[in-house]
């Protein structure tokens, strides 16, 4: 009827999503800012997650559960829809909850919402909205085998380290290697040289004269990578390629560096569901970023 009495409304509204989440996951909400819930991130998390909880609730012609003043049936809802969330939450290892509170940015915020209510939107299709966003909705082709993905893994980190080295090529010229990596990156290569030295001894003088390329294509891990095209003075060499937000793009490269490192040392029957599938499209959105458009099917640029 009018401004105040829509935001008391929303208030307890509100106030009432957060008494059911508190009540039962009480020993993370009784932690404060050691635990998840009541972090800026987890309430962050869930207030996404209640957004897609009344436009679940609108598109099932369930409106009067969230628009009467009494809520006992809105909390019902919560109790039977995010209640399963909060089992998922509930199940996770306690060093998971906490990655999931240290990422900040809004793409990784987005990520582990979907990966919080991907059982939910498997079942019922709750949440779709955040697939879109995201630039996909589809699960991983039934076609594709892990053998079929791991060489695909294989083939996008070769051909990314040489879409890097072509690039800071094009910008930096010669100075590439000292201009466009990062220092950081450079002594991890260089103490990965060392470390191979130590192995293999008779090799000091060969390993020791390794042309910059070499190095970069020879010593570096997935994170490097994406340590050199975030860093921010070639930021603006690759935005173009990947996405004009700079964080949502980093999330996916995480993910794609996920099911890299457990495909590389044949644990890929580690990830769940979700993980499995956030790494395998965003490794499709990277080979079409970087031209290697032939092999994808349903995969879009980060935007």
């Amino acid at each position: 009827g009018n401004y105040e009495d829509t935001v008391d409304f929303a208030s307890k509204i509100i106030k009432a999503y957060f008494e059911v989440i508190a009540k039962s996951f009480p020993e993370d909400w009784e932690k404060g800012n050691k635990g998840l819930l009541r972090t800026n991130i987890g309430i962050r998390i869930f207030l996404v997650i209640l957004r897609q909880l009344i436009k679940y609730l609108k598109y099932e012609g369930l409106e009067r559960v969230y628009t009467k003043q009494d809520l006992k049936d809105f909390k019902s809802k919560v109790e039977e829809i995010v209640g399963r969330v909060i089992v998922k939450l509930k199940g996770m290892p306690v060093a998971k909850r906490d990655n999931i509170r240290k990422e900040s940015s809004k793409g990784w915020v987005l990520q582990n919402t979907q990966m919080l209510i991907w059982d939910l939107k498997q079942e019922f299709n709750f949440g779709i909205e955040l697939w879109r966003k995201g630039g996909w909705t589809d699960d991983i082709p039934k076609e594709e085998t892990d053998g079929n993905i791991r060489a695909l893994l294989e083939d996008t980190e070769k051909s990314l380290r040489d879409f890097i080295i072509r690039k800071l090529k094009e910008e930096y010229g010669d100075k590439w290697w000292r201009q466009g990596i990062t220092k950081g990156v450079r002594d991890k290569v260089k103490e990965k040289i060392e470390s191979q030295i130590g192995m293999e001894p008779w090799r000091r003088e060969e390993l020791e004269a390794l042309k910059p390329e070499r190095r970069f294509k020879g010593f570096t891990d997935t994170s490097h990578l994406r340590e050199v095209i975030k860093f921010t003075p070639n930021w603006t060499i690759f935005e173009n390629t990947f996405a004009k937000d700079k964080e949502y793009a980093m999330a996916q490269f995480k993910s794609f560096e996920f099911i890299r490192n457990k495909y590389q040392h044949f644990a890929e029957h580690e990830c769940d569901e979700s993980s499995k599938n956030f790494g395998y499209w965003g490794m499709q959105c990277i080979r079409k970023c970087i031209g290697l458009g032939k092999k994808i099917n349903k995969s879009k640029k980060f935007e």
